[in-house]
């Protein structure tokens, strides 16, 4: 069993550690914020696919010229909590939205926050460099 001395040299160890961990690595930056809690832009995009609904400033529909795919969008409210549902209408194509940011200098550190919830379909974010 170690002795007092030995845990209390091992705690230090660990806090020198995570400091230096923690300067090595720079800051993230914030590349994006986008508030999905309000979407003041209607959109109502018919081409060989479809988007109708709202969209919060800064996303577009990023497949309506391209495929054949079909959703809507609402803005709602469920246990006090806003957020906007995405619902697709179709088994062909794909749905997928776009924002476009600043240039991203590679390689660099980024924080990528997503909150979230999936019901029936599968749930995926893309990053495209």
């Amino acid at each position: 069993m170690p002795t007092r001395k030995t845990l209390e040299e091992i705690k230090a160890f660990i806090s020198v550690a995570v400091f230096l961990l923690s300067c090595a690595v720079p800051a993230a930056e914030t590349l994006l914020d986008i508030d999905f809690t309000h979407a003041p832009k209607r959109v109502n995009n018919v081409r060989l696919g479809s988007c109708l609904g709202v969209l919060p400033d800064g996303v577009a529909d990023g497949f309506t010229t391209w495929s054949g795919g079909s959703c809507t969008t609402s803005l709602l409210e469920e246990d006090g909590v806003k957020f906007l549902r995405f619902t697709s209408h179709t088994q062909k194509g794909t749905v997928q939205f776009s924002v476009s940011c600043a240039k991203i200098a590679v390689p660099g550190y980024f924080r990528l926050t997503v909150k979230g919830r999936a019901r029936r379909n599968a749930f995926e974010i893309g990053l495209r460099l």
